[in-house]
């Protein structure tokens, strides 16, 4: 049996629930695998860098990509001083990619590559998932 194929897009940080979704894809290897990770909400960038610490206490590497941080209607909240707080969360030597573009060019790379064998899960609020679905409709 084949391996599920999954791209996640992710706030991770603000709450428990993405780190926990995450950490449980990770922990299934033999079933799952998660062919990239996109950030979005806020400092997307950071985020990159929590998923990246995550990828490496499990031994797992995939592209990681910083998405939108702002929602299309604009919307952003106060960033969380979690770096100030738990600087072992991050990896501060990953540095994510500037153009939050990539993060959408890859996910409809991904899903032309992958097709219905794809699971996008989406984890936070949809700005990168509507960006792709206006870029590529298809």
């Amino acid at each position: 049996m084949s391996k599920i194929k999954m791209l996640i897009d992710t706030d991770i940080g603000d709450d428990l629930d993405d780190t926990l979704a995450l950490s449980m894809a990770l922990s299934i290897q033999d079933k799952v695998e998660i062919v990239g990770v996109t950030t979005v909400f806020n400092d997307t960038a950071l985020r990159a860098q929590m998923v990246k610490k995550l990828f490496d206490d499990y031994n797992y590497s995939a592209p990681i990509y910083a998405g939108y941080g702002k929602t299309e209607g604009g919307f952003e909240t106060p960033p969380v001083p979690i770096f100030k707080t738990c600087p072992e969360v991050f990896d501060t030597t990953y540095v994510a990619n500037k153009n939050p573009e990539d993060a959408i060019d890859f996910i409809i790379d991904s899903c032309y590559k992958y097709k219905k064998d794809l699971i996008l899960l989406a984890i936070g609020p949809f700005t990168n998932i509507h960006k792709v679905i206006k870029k590529d409709p298809n």
